[in-house]
């Protein structure tokens, strides 16, 4: 429980490589010639390497590289809006695991279980928003079950109530027992918005956005930019109890939507922007060990992962000898620097090493580490039938094929042919539950909070099955234990995760980074837990202008 999904970091260096929420510091160097500096924030939010102040600048410039639909609060959650939520509204909590209860407030001045379904949670009586309405219990509950009545998310569903207990606290309750939904929902999927200011929005605050953040949006022009500027009546003024996601370090920032990737990087050559937000790698190298950038790049909140059709009739079923042989056969840091260029972190379970619940003994832990000759005797063992064509299939995406191409490569050493079977994103949705459609998937997942979210994957769960098809009793009885709040224990999340490399249902390959790239009078960046950049927290030096 040594991880604070977030991260806020200062530094003089001209490039610099943060790991988000890890609890150790340490530096290497890799293929790309980036300083990696992994920090934990404590308790109270930020650790840095640079200890000076940020200095308060009028005004700066961001592009970032997603189209943004609509600024409203309960509406779905596209890349565009994830990249500008946290600017724009305020949460109750944050994740920190020096905290007894696993969060800090932010709206939030303290919480606690009622039971393994209720959580009670007691805001500030100061808040208010930017139009000046005082927030209350009641508008926590209002916001939390308009958010449930929308239902654009698949955690919506999980709500079953947010109550007012008195005039500054809530019961929200869940119709599950499981680990850290609740806590998702306090941290990033409810923001939280006054019932005065939103039923008094003419447009449900798609363009006019009213809420407690320290920056108030004073133009939007759709599919082009987004200004805000400070809030000169924040209700924070305790500078201690500030969260570290709500400072507001320049007086306006101006977000500019870029979503061609080369206009990205030719916007910050220019000076039309400062900050240059989730830069793709293949333009990253031109900031790289260049005077007059840092360069920030972001473990990621997915990775990348292969698993096996191991249904009754196929040819994984009943064989994890065969499973292995495959898994060791692949060279991970060949596809990371084939594929991503070195910008990627190699995987040791199936898990983000940024969730709260991560064991880092995991690490030096064997994960199937590239052996050919181990390969060949698991294989060998396994008494599979050699001649078969393995069906790889896997989304449609240019990372994808080239990660499959690799792949078919490395089988092929090891006699095993393969057939490659790319899908637009419906039609593969369709066919990875279709035991007759593939061998093997190579896909993506996102894992943000708790490790064991993706127990769930691992499960059968009514007509949906196991990712890998399974049809385990063992398996299914772990990832059900280490999914309820009694079950989620160190011991068992352990031993989840050891029958799960045991049988081989699923590898992990690696998390490719993503990149937040600045002038260099920008000297530190803050993320939220999903990487996501909060400009207006950003360290400025003296030097910075706009």
């Amino acid at each position: 429980m040594k991880k604070v999904l977030s991260l806020v970091l200062a530094t003089l260096l001209a490039t610099t490589m943060i790991g988000c929420g890890n609890a150790n510091v340490e530096s290497t160097t890799d293929q790309t010639d980036v300083k990696e500096t992994q920090v934990e924030l404590g308790s109270a939010g930020v650790v840095s390497e640079n200890t000076e102040t940020s200095a308060q600048v009028e005004e700066v410039s961001v592009a970032i590289s997603y189209d943004v639909s609509n600024l409203a609060p309960f509406t779905s959650a596209t890349s565009g809006r994830l990249s500008l939520i946290q600017t724009l509204y305020e949460y109750l909590a944050y994740y920190d695991a020096d905290s007894d209860t696993g969060l800090s407030g932010i709206l939030m001045k303290e919480c606690e279980k009622i039971d393994n379904y209720t959580t009670r949670v007691t805001i500030y009586d100061y808040i208010y928003d930017s139009a000046g309405n005082h927030l209350t219990a009641s508008d926590v509950a209002f916001s939390f079950n308009t958010w449930a009545e929308a239902g654009n998310s698949v955690k919506c569903k999980l709500l079953d109530s947010c109550t007012v207990v008195d005039e500054f606290t809530v019961d929200i309750k869940l119709n599950t027992d499981s680990v850290g939904d609740v806590e998702n929902m306090m941290c990033g999927l409810v923001p939280i918005v006054t019932q005065a200011a939103y039923e008094a929005s003419d447009d449900g605050m798609i363009e006019k956005v009213v809420s407690t953040s320290p920056y108030i949006v004073t133009d939007y022009v759709e599919g082009s930019t987004l200004t805000v500027e400070k809030n000169p009546n924040y209700w924070q003024t305790n500078e201690d109890l500030v969260s570290p996601f709500s400072h507001s370090n320049a007086d306006k920032i101006v977000f500019h939507i870029v979503t061609e990737a080369s206009q990205v990087s030719t916007n910050l050559e220019t000076d039309v922007v400062d900050i240059a937000a989730n830069m793709t790698s293949s333009e990253v190298g031109r900031f790289q060990n260049t005077d007059g950038y840092n360069v920030y790049a972001i473990a990621g909140t997915n990775f990348n992962w292969i698993t096996f059709n191991c249904s009754e009739g196929g040819m994984f079923y009943n064989n994890p000898d065969f499973r292995k042989a495959i898994c060791y056969a692949i060279d991970a840091n060949g596809i990371i620097e084939g594929v991503f260029n070195g910008g990627a972190k190699l995987s040791k379970a199936y898990a983000n090493p940024e969730c709260i619940d991560y064991n880092s003994e995991w690490d030096s832990e064997e994960y199937y580490e590239y052996n050919i000759e181990k390969a060949k005797e698991l294989l060998a063992s396994s008494g599979a039938d050699t001649s078969q064509t393995i069906r790889i299939m896997y989304p449609q995406t240019t990372n994808n094929k080239s990660m499959a191409q690799i792949i078919q490569s490395y089988l092929l050493e090891l006699g095993l042919n393969c057939e490659l079977l790319g899908y637009e994103s419906a039609l593969y949705q369709t066919y990875k539950y279709e035991a007759g459609e593939w061998d093997i998937i190579l896909d993506q997942k996102q894992s943000v909070d708790y490790v064991t979210s993706l127990a769930s994957t691992l499960q059968v769960s009514g007509d949906t099955p196991a990712i890998c098809l399974v049809d385990d009793e063992k398996m299914q009885d772990l990832a059900v234990l280490v999914q309820s709040n009694e079950g989620h224990t160190a011991e068992n999340v352990n031993e989840y995760m050891e029958y799960v490399k045991e049988q081989c249902y699923v590898y992990a390959i690696c998390q490719e980074n993503f990149y937040h790239v600045t002038e260099s009078s920008v000297n530190g960046i803050v993320t939220n837990f999903k990487g996501w950049l909060l400009p207006g927290c950003s360290t400025f030096g003296d030097d910075f202008e706009r």
